[in-house]
C-alpha cells in the first residue's frame, strides 16, 4: 500500500523545486521526506528500501529537467559532467545492485553518516572570493585541472553511495568541486546537476534489477518532480550564491535531525 496519490506528487514537487534551485539530485531530502511526512496524515509510509528506490526515480526526473536548464543558461561545465559523472556512474550502479544486502538500520546509519559529512564540509569550506561569477571550461582545461584525478576518483566513490541510498550524489560533488576543484558556486550547482543525471541513471538502473521501484509511488513522485525540476532550476539566477547555500545547509541540517531523533528515540 502507498500513501496517498496527491501527498506523494506535492512531495516530488516541492523536493524537485528545492532539487533544482540547488542543484542536487534531491534523494537526501526525498528519502526523509517519504518517510515521515505521510504518517503526519495518518497514512502510511514506505520502507527505506522502497523510499531509496524512489528517490533515484525522482532523482532521474529532476536532475533531468533541471540539467536542461542549467544548460541552456550557460550554468553547466559540460566536460566537468563527462568526466566526473562518467567516473560516478559505475560505482552508482554497483551501489543501486548493493542495496538489497543492507538491513534497514544499516542504510539510516549511512543515511545520517552522509548528512553530517556533507553538513561538515560546507561549515568548514573557505570562499575563493567568486561566488557570483560563472567559469567556462573546454575538455583540455578539465582534464588538465589542479585536483581532477583525484575529483575523478573520489566521483566513484560518491557514485557507490549515491546509488545505494537512491541519492543524486551532488550533495558531496558540489562541496568537492567548490573546494578542490576552485568552481564557481552557481557552476557547480549546474555542474552538479548534469553529473547528478548520470548517476542517477546508473542508480535506477540497479535498483530496477533488484526490485526496489514500485511503479505506481514512482511515478507520482517523479512527476511532480519533474515539474519541480524546471521551476527551481529557473529560480537558480534570481538568488544570491549565499542564500542558496544557507538554503541548502539549513535543509541538510533538518534532514539530519530528523533521521536521528528516529533512531535514538
Amino acid at each position: 500500500m502507498i500513501p496517498d496519490a496527491p501527498l506523494l506528487f506535492f512531495i516530488g514537487l516541492i523536493i524537485g523545486t528545492l532539487a533544482g534551485m540547488l542543484g542536487i539530485g534531491g534523494g537526501i531530502l526525498m528519502i526523509p521526506a517519504l518517510l515521515y511526512i505521510p504518517p503526519v496524515f495518518d497514512l502510511p509510509t514506505l520502507g527505506i528500501k522502497t523510499a531509496t528506490g524512489v528517490a533515484s526515480a525522482q532523482a532521474l526526473a529532476s536532475s533531468l529537467s533541471a540539467s536542461w536548464v542549467h544548460y541552456h543558461r550557460r550554468n553547466m561545465l559540460l566536460p566537468l559532467v563527462l568526466v566526473l559523472g562518467g567516473s560516478a556512474m559505475l560505482g552508482g550502479y554497483l551501489g543501486g545492485l548493493s542495496t538489497g544486502y543492507f538491513p534497514d538500520i544499516a542504510l539510516k546509519t549511512i543515511l545520517i553518516l552522509a548528512l553530517g559529512s556533507v553538513i561538515f564540509l560546507y561549515l568548514k569550506r573557505k570562499s575563493h572570493g567568486d561566488e557570483e561569477k560563472k567559469l567556462s571550461l573546454s575538455l583540455k582545461e578539465t582534464i588538465t585541472r589542479r585536483h581532477i584525478g583525484l575529483s575523478a576518483f573520489l566521483s566513484i566513490g560518491v557514485g557507490y553511495l549515491s546509488g545505494l541510498l537512491g541519492i543524486g550524489g551532488s550533495i558531496f560533488l558540489i562541496p568537492m568541486m567548490y573546494t578542490l576543484l576552485l568552481i564557481p558556486t552557481k557552476n557547480t550547482i549546474g555542474t552538479g546537476t548534469g553529473t547528478v543525471f548520470l548517476i542517477a541513471l546508473a542508480s535506477f538502473s540497479g535498483k530496477l534489477q533488484q526490485g526496489f521501484i514500485p511503479l505506481e509511488a514512482s511515478l507520482l513522485v517523479t512527476a511532480g518532480a519533474f515539474i519541480g525540476g524546471v521551476t527551481g532550476a529557473r529560480l537558480t539566477n534570481r538568488f544570491s550564491a549565499q542564500l542558496l547555500k544557507g538554503l541548502f545547509l539549513s535543509l541538510m541540517i533538518l534532514a539530519l535531525v530528523r533521521v536521528l531523533i528516529e533512531l535514538l528515540f
